[in-house]
């Protein structure tokens, strides 16, 4: 599967996914793991800034 493939693939998963959900699996596409999406996420909901770079 190609990244082209992959990026199809997530933006279609993002339909039926919870903003939170999809949050998430952006932050995980960039490096973070489960438990460092979700402390970003609680970050997020606290009305912090959160810059992820790949």
């Amino acid at each position: 599967m190609t990244a082209v493939d992959q990026g199809i693939l997530d933006q279609m998963a993002n339909v039926i996914r919870t903003r939170d959900d999809e949050l998430m699996a952006k932050m995980m596409s960039v490096g973070a793991d489960q438990e460092l999406a979700l402390t970003l996420l609680d970050e997020l909901k606290m009305g912090k800034l959160v810059i992820c770079k790949r």
